[in-house]
């Protein structure tokens, strides 16, 4: 054993650190450290070199910034890296992260974390993901046969021109989309949640929920710019809803709108409205952007009236 020195390796640096092996059937490591300062580039460098830790972390294609850590703690088999834990707190400085599960590289001044054996947790950071933000982030990372994710964060701002490509790359919810034009503008939640595993195999177990400030969606397809205000949004695996949401597209305007769809052998939307005053000039060229309303609508062409309708309600199978 050797107690209380102190040790640098590369950029990185420890504080009164102590080392314990034991070499009964199974070899154990004991490591513990008063402080340490670990540079991130370096240790993920270092990790890739061991195959059972690569496999989780190969999603992570750059890790840079510096962890500065506090009363660190960590154990496990000496010769299975894999199955190491660490217990410490901290802070986390410059951290940039890419990985080909995000839209843009996350990026994070400052923050701090808990880091126990097989959870992450982080609190109140503000943090940025390409162009888009999130303010007071607080998520837990949990590792498993699955790794999981809970997170919940105040004002977000999500750029359609970053998400939109990616969810079309995304190998589970590129079918979400795949018959929506290309779209651009911005979405602004109040505040966002989301809870499920982060691997691209298992989309359908997907919570996501957050409360609208407003939407600015803009498409080549679409005559006028659509604006929401208010409502809520909830995607739950195989399911979304827009739930009482005010929207308006050039002049016309929809109160207390919802909309949802659930994916299925037999596809189902609903739509619902306390009231709408749509001009048909501008309702039209949206309604036949859709490949399966394009073909209900074959041979039709509405480029004049209003429409002034009262608790619309529909709900049926889609294509």
């Amino acid at each position: 054993a050797l107690t209380n020195f102190n040790a640098s390796v590369g950029k990185s640096n420890f504080t009164q650190l102590s080392s314990k092996f034991g070499w009964e059937k199974s070899p154990l490591l004991e490591l513990s450290s008063k402080s340490a300062k670990v540079d991130l580039a370096q240790l993920h460098a270092w990790l890739m070199q061991n195959k059972a830790i690569a496999k989780d972390l190969e999603i992570f294609k750059t890790v840079n910034g510096t962890v500065t850590l506090q009363n660190a703690k960590l154990s496990g088999p000496l010769f299975k890296p894999g199955q190491w834990r660490l217990k410490s707190k901290g802070s986390i400085q410059n951290l940039l992260v890419s990985s080909p599960l995000l839209p843009g590289d996350l990026t994070v001044t400052q923050g701090s974390f808990i880091f126990d054996g097989d959870r992450f947790k982080v609190t109140n950071w503000n943090t940025n993901v390409g162009k888009s933000s999130l303010a007071g982030l607080t998520a837990n990372l949990r590792w498993g046969k699955t790794a999981t994710l809970t997170a919940n964060s105040g004002k977000t701002v999500v750029l359609l021109d970053e998400i939109y490509p990616w969810l079309q790359s995304h190998r589970t919810l590129k079918q979400h989309v795949k018959n929506i034009q290309p779209l651009k503008g911005s979405l602004t939640f109040q505040s966002l949640a989301f809870k499920g595993p982060i691997t691209a195999d298992n989309g359908s177990k997907v919570n996501l929920s957050g409360a609208i400030e407003k939407w600015h969606i803009h498409s080549a397809k679409f005559p006028t710019d659509i604006e929401l205000t208010g409502g809520d949004l909830f995607f739950r695996g195989t399911r979304v809803d827009l739930q009482e949401t005010s929207a308006r597209f050039g002049t016309s305007t929809i109160s207390r709108l919802s909309l949802g769809k659930q994916w299925g052998k037999i596809s189902l939307f609903e739509l619902s409205t306390d009231t709408a005053n749509v001009q048909i000039a501008e309702l039209y060229p949206w309604l036949i952007s859709f490949e399966t309303l394009d073909k209900m609508f074959k041979g039709f062409n509405a480029t004049q009236g209003k429409l002034a309708l009262s608790e619309l309600d529909f709900k049926g199978p889609v294509g």
